[in-house]
């Protein structure tokens, strides 16, 4: 709530927000008011305040803990159409809304004194208990929508931060030109030091998969290999080495060969493997495995460490084993670590590996002071946890430490201090200790963690976190739900860490996973409440949905996906978005049902729209309608009618004949249609299709071969993307269409 209206608050609000109604207006003002209410009401007092067409919808808690909404506007206008908006979002599912004007009685008090002071049509929803948050949910998406409805605020110098967030989405879409452009904008603005504009430059190359380019610049990675580098950035580092020198030897009956090649292309790079600061990834764990065998004396501790991380799915445990082989055959079983280990594991920069020995051996005053000097520089909490429990365990050590070394101390201490007093108020569990999982960090969030604190893990230490926990059905239920209650609390939060809730669990997918459903549709919800969305943006939702769809929904999960998904589609719907537009629709048309009418309103938005601006439709998207139109069994006259007679593809469409085209696609329904059309629209034209997950004779030939060749799968980084780049002439480059239906598909090919 602004300023202004605070301080000339109306008497109706006071005392609506008082008496017997478990929110006041004091606790509101003063920040203190329970679950989050407190920023929603103030929201919506700013909404109704804005101009002669607004509205709210203000909730009433009564003492069992049950709450009512009351929808009120400023005139008969918007209370109309308050009206057809509630209907649209919430309706009769939860029971708590029939559609009609509400007449509040006189034992009724908060609705009196509403009906007082707005005279319009008013409305109350009621859940039950089971719905209250689907209701409060629903109603928060509706709020964010209303936010953004009247204007579109623009800064005319945007901060780094917001062109971060953009930047990190258009990653995420694979949008190549995009993230280039804000990568060239955020160096533009200066304020980006030596060390950052590396880091951006190592998240740009391995966001988009360009994992060669990246591992080839070798002034970057000796730059790099001297500096205390975040997590991440050395996971993609490591990863990008790997990827491209170790991945093409790796031989389960000959894991020699590949740590050969390592010793040649990787281990000059030596200092990268300092510290792994609890890096999990698989290709990053057998990274500093073959580093660490390849010391002049190897420690079996560590490797035996490290043999625990190796990767065990089907595809990769045969290397697995020949590396444990490997390790065995060469470093057999060692005694007990001893302070020479630790000191020499210390010496040479070993500061993960000496931690660990020193931890395990009898403290004295060197081995506590080096503790401490490992878990600063290492700068995790749980670094910093050993060290200080060390400490703890030998009080009288500390005042004979030397000066500097104190001084870490107190520095490791409120940084653990930092994480405890971060969440006002939090439950025990949030507070306790720093949270060391995706669940954990959201119950803390939700709890009222600090932004700064809460972001600052997120972006530090997410890259750790386990995702196969969420593999059970149970788990990525409660994440999801956590996620869901940071999203009504502490949204900027939440919108600042989605690329790497994201990045975790949609990443590099092929295929949706069942178990994750409940993430998915929390990860949909977010793009769906992001205030002003971008393209990027959009394809994201689009994907989100189509991995949700294909999990399958229940009927009253699939009403709530696909109302979010039509009230996305009228707020963003226009002419440069309508290839969107239909991507979503043809996805929502060919994906399993749990409510035809749902599916049918979504699509038929999507079919308006476009008969709506029909006078500005391509011929390549007029097909397109009329593929949807057959997949819903309705008459594509009426949204085709009027399409004018020039085509601005007719050059396009002329260059392209007798010409050779290969699309590479694991959603069958988009790359026959994007066939069909284009032999409609260009004759003689030669397209292949191909979805072959792994590296082909077919696969390798048509990349060869073909003239113009499309890879719109959901990531760049599948293994037939680098099956397509090997064998492509350098001269020929892949189309990376932004979207991954029909319609962006053809128009990817038009626009060459």
């Amino acid at each position: 709530m602004t300023g202004a209206i605070a301080n000339t608050v109306p008497a109706w609000v006071a005392a609506f927000f008082g008496g017997s109604n478990g929110l006041t207006w004091s606790d509101i003002q003063g920040g203190l008011a329970p679950d989050g209410w407190g920023p929603e009401v103030l929201s919506w007092l700013e909404i109704l305040e804005r101009d002669e067409d607004g509205v709210a919808l203000l909730p009433f808690l009564d003492v069992s803990g049950s709450v009512v909404w009351f929808g009120v506007a400023r005139s008969e206008r918007a209370g109309r159409r308050l009206g057809e908006d509630i209907t649209g979002f919430i309706g009769a599912t939860y029971g708590g809304f029939d559609g009609r004007p509400y007449m509040p009685d006189a034992s009724d008090a908060p609705g009196t004194i509403l009906s007082a002071a707005l005279p319009s049509p008013m409305y109350r929803i009621a859940p039950g208990a089971r719905g209250r948050f689907a209701v409060r949910r629903a109603i928060g998406i509706y709020r964010s929508l209303l936010e953004r409805r009247p204007t579109a605020r623009r800064l005319s110098a945007r901060s780094v931060g917001a062109l971060r967030t953009r930047f990190d989405r258009a990653l995420l879409a694979e949008n190549e030109e995009e993230a280039s452009r804000l990568y060239d904008e955020i160096l533009a603005t200066g304020r980006l030091s030596l060390e950052n504009r590396h880091y951006l430059r190592v998240r740009l190359l391995a966001g988009l998969g360009r994992w060669t380019e990246l591992a080839a610049e070798a002034r970057l990675l000796r730059a790099l290999a001297d500096l205390t580098l975040p997590p991440q950035v050395r996971a993609e580092l490591l990863d990008a080495l790997y990827r491209t020198h170790i991945d093409p030897v790796e031989d389960p009956k000959d894991a020699g060969a590949a740590l050969e090649e390592f010793r040649l292309k990787i281990a000059p790079f030596g200092r990268l493997f300092t510290m792994r600061q609890g890096l999990r990834q698989p290709r990053v764990v057998k990274a500093f495995l073959m580093n660490a065998l390849l010391r002049a004396q190897p420690k079996r501790d560590e490797l035996d460490e490290l043999l625990a991380l190796l990767p065990e799915s089907p595809i990769e445990a045969g290397f697995s084993t020949a590396l444990r082989d490997l390790v065995n055959a060469r470093v057999p079983a060692q005694a007990h670590a001893s302070a020479s280990a630790a000191d020499s594991a210390f010496d040479d920069l070993e500061f993960d590996h000496a931690l660990r020995l020193y931890a395990t051996i009898a403290p004295s005053r060197k081995s506590i002071a080096r503790m401490i000097q490992c878990a600063h520089t290492i700068g995790t909490a749980d670094a910093a946890h050993i060290a200080l429990g060390a400490l703890a365990a030998s009080p009288d050590i500390e005042v004979t430490l030397p000066q500097p070394v104190r001084s870490i101390v107190e520095a490791l201490r409120n940084q653990i201090a930092a994480i405890s007093v971060a969440a006002e108020p939090a439950s025990d569990a949030a507070s306790a200790m720093q949270p060391g999982n995706w669940l954990d960090w959201s119950t803390w969030v939700a709890a009222g963690a600090q932004a700064d604190e809460a972001t600052r893990l997120v972006e530090q230490q997410s890259c750790n976190w386990e995702v196969e926990t969420y593999l059970q059905y149970d788990a990525a239920s409660a994440l999801a739900h956590a996620l869901e209650d940071a999203a009504l609390t502490s949204p900027e939060i939440i919108q600042g860490a989605f690329p790497n809730l994201y990045q975790a669990f949609v990443g590099e997918t092929e295929e949706a996973q069942a178990p994750l459903t409940p993430i998915y549709r929390a990860l949909l919800s977010a793009v769906v409440l992001a205030p002003g969305r971008s393209g990027d943006d959009l394809e994201l939702a689009r994907t989100l949905a189509a991995l949700v769809l294909e999990t399958g929904l229940s009927e009253a999960d699939y009403r709530n996906v696909t109302r979010e998904l039509t009230e996305l589609v009228r707020q963003d719907a226009s002419v440069t978005t309508l290839d969107w537009a239909l991507d979503l629709a043809e996805v929502i048309a060919t994906s399993r049902s749990a409510s035809p009418s749902d599916q049918m309103n979504l699509v038929l938005a999507v079919l308006e729209f476009a008969r709506s601006r029909v006078h500005r439709l391509s011929k390549r998207q007029i097909e397109v309608v009329r593929a949807l139109c057959a997949d819903m069994d309705v008459a594509p006259d009426q949204y085709i009618s009027g399409a004018s007679d020039a085509d601005p593809d007719e050059q396009s469409i002329t260059a392209l004949a007798a010409r050779s085209i290969a699309i590479y696609t694991l959603a069958e329904t988009a790359g026959t249609r994007a066939l069909q059309i284009l032999t409609k629209l260009v004759p003689g034209i030669d397209v292949a299709l191909n979805s072959d997950k792994v590296c082909t004779d077919r696969l390798a030939a048509l990349a060869r071969n073909a003239e113009l060749f499309v890879f719109a799968w959901r990531s760049s980084k599948h293994a037939a993307y680098y099956c397509i780049k090997d064998h492509r002439p350098k001269d020929m480059r892949i189309l990376m269409p932004h979207g991954k239906g029909t319609a962006s598909i053809v128009r990817a090919i038009l626009e060459t």
